[in-house]
C-alpha cells in the first residue's frame, strides 16, 4: 500500500488531492495535527432570556440528563405563538415562521431584519439581538409561568392531603386508606 502524502488543493491541506511538492506545502503535517478546530460562538439564549421566557431545545438534541452549564447553546430555541426563535451565530438570531405570512412580513419590515428564507408558507428572518424586543412584540414568545407566593401556598395546601408521608400523617390528615384486594 503506498504511503499517503500531504497534498494541497485550493490552499487547503488534504490527502489524495492534486499532488504538490511536500516541501512547498503551506501547512506541514505537524502543524495540521496541532491545529485546533474553532467553532463559531453564538448567543446563549438561556442566559440572556431564560429568566422570563420559556426555552426549549431542538427535537433532535438529547438535553435530558445534561447539566445546565454543558447544554449546547446552538440547540436552544424560544417557542413563540407565531414561530420559533433560535441562534444564528454571534449576536444574530433567526425567527422561523410557518403559515404566518402576514406576521413574517411585519417582522421583515423591522429595521435591521433580513429575510433569509422565503417559501410558499414558511419564512425565516435574521435579526440582531438588539432588535429582539421589536420582533418579540410581533411573534409573542412564550413566557415562563409565574406564581405568586399566595398561589404557591394555596397549591401546596391543596396537595398536602396526597403527599407521601408516614401512615400516621395520612390518618391525621384524612387521606384515603389503601386496602389490599383479597382474591
Amino acid at each position: 500500500m503506498p504511503a499517503l502524502t500531504n497534498r494541497t488543493c485550493c490552499g487547503e491541506s488534504h490527502v489524495d488531492c492534486q499532488p504538490t511538492d511536500s516541501t512547498t506545502s503551506d501547512v506541514s503535517r505537524d502543524q495540521l495535527q496541532t491545529m485546533e478546530t474553532k467553532t463559531m460562538e453564538c448567543i446563549n439564549i438561556r442566559q440572556r432570556f431564560g429568566s422570563r421566557l420559556r426555552i426549549s431545545y431542538d427535537p433532535c438534541y438529547a438535553h435530558k440528563g445534561v447539566r445546565r452549564e454543558n447544554l449546547d447553546p446552538w440547540m436552544m430555541q424560544i417557542p413563540c405563538q407565531f414561530g420559533t426563535i433560535y441562534p444564528n451565530g454571534g449576536d444574530l438570531l433567526v425567527v422561523e415562521m410557518d403559515n404566518h405570512n402576514t406576521m413574517a412580513k411585519r417582522v421583515a419590515a423591522i429595521s435591521g431584519c433580513e429575510l433569509i428564507q422565503d417559501g410558499e408558507r414558511e419564512r425565516s428572518v435574521r435579526f440582531h439581538v438588539d432588535a429582539f424586543d421589536a420582533v418579540a412584540a410581533i411573534v409573542r414568545p412564550r413566557r415562563k409561568r409565574r406564581i405568586s407566593d399566595a398561589e404557591r401556598q394555596r397549591l401546596r395546601d391543596a396537595g398536602k392531603r396526597y403527599r407521601f408521608g408516614s401512615r400516621l400523617q395520612s390518618a391525621v390528615l384524612g387521606a384515603p386508606k389503601h386496602s389490599k384486594a383479597t382474591a
